[in-house]
């Protein structure tokens, strides 16, 4: 006659090893899951980049920030923020420079000098095929005369009829350069990404290995459907031995 108690007590026992990891597992993420308002999960986000990886997510990109008086100037996400507003200006590769003027603001760009108003909007751009200087990685603005500086020249540059003078200069140049970024900037723009809180849930229910993963939970679930019923079973038999005892 087959022995049910004997059967459930061995398989029990082995099912129980081979699933105490995950049910560990399935804990800990469960209990991190039901306070994530209270450890603000949904608010941190995972720089790995193995991580990133995996989920195919890119790095957040880095803000490129310029600072003048009371007017700034970013560059993310090759899009163009003057004063957080954006600029219509499409595919910017990389923000150089940013200077105020009396009238208007200038804006160094790869391979572009940008003037826009007071307002933001665009006025003029000026490129290297207009005879802007290649390879520009500078501008500075002083006694209302613009120098441009590569990483081997420096050019005196005339906007009005866009003409630039090498020149060799002797004394300290006010340079523009990027700033960091305020702390309360970077939230607003930069790739959100991956939150903690989406890992844990993706691990919980096994979405963290594909489709795969969510079948394993399945398993791993009806696991622990067989440990509870053969742990009731094993419980009631050991209960009616000891009543007939009695």
């Amino acid at each position: 006659m087959f022995n049910f108690h004997r059967f459930f007590l061995h398989w029990h026992r082995k099912i129980g090893l081979f699933s105490l990891f995950f049910i560990i597992l399935l804990i800990i993420t469960g209990i991190l899951l039901n306070h994530t308002s209270e450890i603000n999960l949904d608010k941190k986000y995972i720089q790995n980049k193995v991580l990133l990886n995996w989920y195919r997510i890119k790095p957040p990109q880095p803000i490129i920030y310029f600072k003048n008086q009371k007017n700034s100037l970013f560059l993310f996400n090759q899009q163009l923020y003057f004063n957080q507003k954006l600029l219509e200006i499409e595919n910017i590769k990389a923000l150089k420079g940013f200077i105020e003027r009396p009238d208007d603001f200038l804006i160094l760009l790869a391979d572009q000098l940008l003037i826009i108003d007071k307002q933001g909007d665009l006025l003029e751009i000026i490129s290297t095929e207009d005879g802007l200087p290649e390879y520009l990685t500078q501008l500075a603005f002083e006694q209302n005369q613009l120098y441009l500086k590569s990483n081997q020249d420096t050019y005196l540059f005339d906007i009005e009829n866009i003409t630039a003078t090498k020149i060799t200069l002797n004394n300290k140049m006010n340079w523009s350069n990027p700033r960091p970024a305020p702390p309360d900037l970077m939230p607003l723009y930069q790739d959100k990404g991956l939150s903690f809180e989406q890992l844990i849930l993706d691990l919980h229910s096994g979405r963290f290995f594909g489709i795969i993963g969510v079948y394993f939970i399945d398993f791993i679930g009806l696991l622990m459907l067989f440990l509870s019923l053969s742990g009731a079973f094993m419980w009631c038999k050991r209960q009616t031995k000891k009543n007939k005892r009695t």
